[in-house]
């Protein structure tokens, strides 16, 4: 239907996607932390 093979997509979501995702919400944790250890004191 889209033109790529199931192990084309694999590899898009599993070696490119939910790395960069994974290390977006390891950042966002950290700046929310910070965030809300400035605002507790």
């Amino acid at each position: 239907m889209l033109g790529i093979s199931y192990e084309a997509i694999n590899v898009w979501v599993f070696c490119v996607a939910w790395p960069i995702f994974t290390v977006f919400l390891i950042i966002t944790v950290f700046r929310q932390n910070r965030i809300i250890r400035n605002l507790t004191k």
